[in-house]
């Protein structure tokens, strides 16, 4: 039989496994209520000491991002022994020597820590905390140890039995299970925050863009989208910084709280080397730059020495792009003091400055549109002018006029070349800004056009420099724009047919100019109308030119029909023809055959400037042997330049001494024997002459030559009467 004294130690034990059981119940009833992890602890911890009659149960957390360091976050405590509760603790040799064994789940009970082999600085830490036995078990979450859950012994030392190895392990499975629910709930939490700060930051950035999108006026645009800004993430500034062509920039709106100096038309152009030597550094690739506090950041000393000078402390800034093109920055600024900006304020800060590229974008379609449409009323009505009016000077300078208000450049003018002198010409029309000199009239004369332009202008290819200095210009060529105030051009030929006629040229005086694509293709386009205008001009004044000819010619035949004094017939067409050609000299040369070809003028008409050639001998030695044939046959010879064809000295000399440049001459024929010549002659400069003038100075000799057939006749019979 059964001793009573085994009855009742079998009953203790039945009693206290109970106890056990009811506390682990307990446990899992508290996980699977709402409750925070803290109350769950805190609850657990006092049902598990009073029923192990421990003096101490404690949860520790390790922070592992300090290497095993931690504290204690939750106690039940028995009266008379001091709290853990926020202590924090390191044990330097605990990763050596504990952490593997806790991470594979193993539990350490400790008797007596004075009589268990512990490390000295490991039972240093036990007993500053009292304990004088010790079990501890390891909390895991995802098999990462969380922390441990200790049941202190402090008054003496305690065997631990097994049962009660087993109850505390399984709560602490059951702990592993809270933690690894609490942590799914607080990440579920995160989660839902985050979405509703990201619905929220969502319904802000719609906001502010529903306010860009109600207006195209970019001004408006970068005021709202500021104001809104500093407001929404209670920012001391919010500026919108706009980059120049050289990677300097300028604020050009601001926000910004009271007391604060003003960036805007108070702070000079901003040049950060960084930024200029990268050409926009990390904006380029779209990043933001974030900094909590200038003096903590690894800052160089001229970027610290700049945001002092705009009084900040702390910035987040993120790009602004026009397109592809980097335009400029979104900055918030913290003045008074440092400031630790947060993810989604950065994030809004970003998504502001993605919509004010988006309206930048708009912007500039819009004025591209309207510029295109400006353009087209330009280019109709040149065109309309060209088809309305054959006058020059209306048709061109009503042009320059409206190119220059169109492209608001400072001058724009027209430049005619002289090609009988070597590339040199003048300014003959503009319009001009009030600041910039007139050029109108102006001789430019470049030795290198030659050789260098007027073949690819010949060909209609466009010239557009930025900056006369910075596109490797030769100095010659620098220098005369130069004497004209030019900074930046747009030079487009004018072509008359094939021949390069002029140039129409765009001049941008006080800065540089990065000329747009749709600039240079509108000016091309005036450049090419007017080019038929030239055209037509040339085709109106040929078709006059050969009017006034035939009306001359007829006039000559009428006189030799009317009269029979060849004095008069001589002396009346050469006057008359000189007039129509606008040349320096129309002569009649008389051949004396009786002395091998020699001759003299007997009648001329001759510019005021130009020797007179009448009475002056003339003997060519080689004349009878080169042109006497050729003339006699009726042959009419042009000569555009004497200097440029190779004649023989003899003859270039008899040319000189009457001044001659370029020459018509043709024969006059009496009874098919050569009398003589008849000599248009052009003295200032050479000239290509029209195959028209030619034809006409043929039929003029052939009525010269009737005239000498009829004063030969008359005096035949003359004689024989």
């Amino acid at each position: 039989m059964t001793s009573t004294s085994d009855s009742n130690i079998l009953d203790a034990q039945i009693q206290k496994q109970f106890e056990q059981q009811k506390a682990l119940f307990s446990v899992i009833k508290l996980i699977r209520q709402p409750l925070d992890l803290q109350t769950i602890f805190q609850t657990t911890a006092t049902q598990v000491r009073q029923l192990l009659k421990a003096d101490r149960v404690a949860v520790f957390k390790f922070d592992l991002e300090n290497d095993w360091e931690g504290e204690f976050v939750s106690e039940d405590v028995a009266s008379g022994w001091d709290s853990v509760i926020a202590k924090k603790v390191y044990d330097y040799c605990f990763g050596e020597q504990f952490a593997i064994h806790y991470q594979e789940g193993k539990v350490q009970a400790v008797a007596d820590i004075y009589a268990a082999g512990l490390s000295d600085c490991h039972a240093d830490i036990l007993a500053q905390f009292q304990v004088r036995a010790n079990l501890i078990i390891p909390l895991l979450q995802e098999n990462v140890l969380w922390g441990l859950l200790c049941v202190h012994q402090c008054s003496d030392t305690r065997n631990w039995k097994e049962s009660e190895i087993e109850f505390v392990r399984l709560i602490a499975e059951h702990f592993t299970v809270a933690i690894q629910q609490a942590e799914y709930f607080r990440k579920l939490e995160l989660q839902a925050a985050k979405l509703a700060q990201s619905a929220q930051r969502d319904k802000v950035v719609t906001q502010i863009a529903n306010k860009i999108r109600k207006t195209l006026d970019i001004e408006t645009i970068f005021q709202t989208t500021t104001q809104e800004l500093r407001e929404l993430i209670q920012a001391e500034r919010v500026a919108i910084f706009r980059f120049n062509p050289d990677w300097s920039g300028n604020f050009v709106v601001e926000s910004f709280a009271e007391g604060l100096t003003p960036l805007l038309n108070v702070k000079p152009t901003i040049s950060d080397t960084h930024l200029q030597e990268t050409q926009g550094g990390r904006y380029v690739r779209n990043e933001t730059f974030t900094v909590n506090d200038i003096y903590q950041a690894d800052l160089t000393q001229s970027h610290i020495a700049l945001l002092e000078q705009l009084e900040a402390k702390s910035f987040a800034t993120a790009p602004i792009f026009q397109g592809e093109k980097l335009w400029g920055i979104i900055a918030a600024y913290q003045n008074s003091a440092p400031r630790i900006w947060l993810e989604d304020e950065v994030e809004i800060i970003t998504q502001s400055g993605a919509q004010i590229g988006i309206a930048l974008r708009q912007h500039e379609l819009l004025l591209k549109a309207r510029n295109q449409a400006k353009q087209q009323k330009t280019l109709t009505g040149v065109i309309t002018r060209i088809r309305e009016s054959l006058d020059l000077d209306t048709i061109f300078q009503t042009t320059v006029t409206e190119v220059q208000q169109m492209l608001k450049a400072d001058r724009v003018a027209v430049f005619q070349f002289h090609p009988e002198q070597d590339w040199e010409g003048e300014f003959v029309w503009e319009s001009l800004a009030c600041n910039c000199d007139s050029v109108v009239s102006a001789k430019v004369y470049d030795h290198t056009f030659g050789d260098k332009f007027a073949v690819h202008y010949q060909q209609g290819r466009v010239q557009a420099v930025a900056d006369i200095y910075a596109e490797g210009l030769s100095n010659c060529h620098q220098k005369i724009l130069g004497q004209f105030q030019v900074r930046a051009n747009l030079v487009v030929p004018l072509l008359k047919g094939e021949d390069l006629w002029g140039l129409l040229c765009v001049h941008q005086c006080a800065n540089p100019r990065n000329w747009k694509q749709e600039e240079i293709e509108f000016t091309r386009q005036i450049a090419d109308n007017l080019g038929v205008a030239l055209q037509h001009n040339q085709t109106l004044l040929e078709a006059q030119y050969q009017t006034e000819q035939q009306k001359a010619l007829t006039g000559i035949i009428t006189k030799i029909r009317e009269s029979l004094d060849l004095e008069t017939i001589f002396k009346t067409t050469v006057s008359q023809v000189r007039q129509l050609l606008k040349v320096d000299r129309v002569g009649v040369f008389r051949f004396d055959t009786k002395t091998d070809w020699e001759g003299e003028f007997i009648y001329e008409d001759v510019a005021n400037g130009c020797t007179s050639a009448i009475a002056n001998k003339v003997y060519d030695h080689c004349f009878s042997e080169k042109f006497a044939p050729l003339y006699q046959q009726g042959r009419v010879n042009a000569i555009a330049d004497i200097r440029q064809g190779e004649f023989k000295h003899c003859y270039l000399k008899i040319l000189d001494q009457f001044q001659v440049r370029a020459n018509i001459v043709a024969p006059l024929l009496e009874e098919g024997e050569l009398w003589g010549l008849l000599c248009i002659h052009q003295c200032n400069a050479p000239r290509n002459w029209q195959s028209s003038e030619v034809e006409f100075i043929s039929q003029i000799a052939e009525q010269l030559s009737i005239a000498l057939k009829q004063d030969l006749y008359l005096k035949q019979v003359q004689t024989q009467a």
